[in-house]
């Protein structure tokens, strides 16, 4: 065919696709990793991710501005929670990457210059395919619908604050298989951008996985602490971030 280049622009493929009588608009005009992508997958994908990560963002802004907004009752006094300073951290960077990364496809996407610039940047670490997109595309949508579900699912029920009086244990939706769905969402995106982008510094994502476990994990003791046996059955029925495993 012709010799693939990782940094090779939109304008430079599409010469080369005319001297051998390809039609261009049959692939995206940069070579990731020097593979092929078809330009209808990149476009459903960045359309996807543009639309869910929207949904995503101002389902967020919408409840907590309405928990703003709500008169507070009277705080009980949570149980001592503390997270461990490194569970924090891979748990942070790895939401913060995978928050960049999609913002970076969704921009290369939308502005025609395709993956090629980060090219410039990462070290892959195995070859891409578009069997491998088409996974991680199937990901980290997937992840993005579950984290919108688990979020309107709790509405402002979340762990992570201070719980009142009224608070109840969530267990529909999403909590009705899974303890953690919000958790398994970045946990399913994280592997599903690595599929994506297969660098060393895409694969910072993976010790997010450890971190969230670690982090779900004094979650429910502080939630056992709360609820008592009622957290007890509802832990014995579900799984922690895949339904049945517990």
């Amino acid at each position: 065919m012709f010799q693939k280049n990782a940094l090779a622009t939109r304008t430079e493929f599409d010469m080369r696709f005319r001297e051998r009588n390809i039609n261009p608009s049959c692939y995206v005009g940069v070579i990731i990793l020097q593979i092929d992508i078809p330009v209808s997958l990149f476009d459903m994908t960045g359309v996807s991710l543009l639309l869910l990560s929207a949904i995503d963002i101002l389902l967020h802004i919408w409840l907590d501005w309405s928990k703003l907004k709500m008169q507070g009752s009277i705080r009980e006094r949570e149980p001592e929670f503390s997270t461990p300073t490194g569970a924090m951290i891979a748990a942070s960077i790895s939401t913060l990457l995978s928050f960049s990364l999609v913002l970076i496809i969704i921009y290369s996407w939308g502005s025609g210059s395709g993956l090629g610039f980060l090219s410039t940047f990462l070290i892959y670490v195995f070859l891409q395919s578009e069997v491998l997109w088409t996974i991680g595309y199937i990901l980290t949508s997937l992840g993005i619908v579950l984290h919108i579900w688990s979020r309107y699912t709790r509405q402002e029920m979340a762990t992570s604050w201070a719980m009142d009086k009224e608070h109840r244990l969530v267990t529909s939706g999403p909590y009705s298989f899974i303890r953690h769905p919000s958790y398994s969402a970045y946990i399913v995106c994280f592997i599903g951008l690595f599929l994506l982008i297969p660098s060393l510094v895409t694969a910072l994502l993976i010790p997010g996985i450890w971190g969230y476990y670690l982090i779900a994990k004094r979650e429910e003791e502080m939630l056992l602490a709360h609820f008592g046996d009622e957290y007890v059955k509802y832990r014995q029925r579900t799984g922690m971030f895949i339904p049945r495993i517990r």
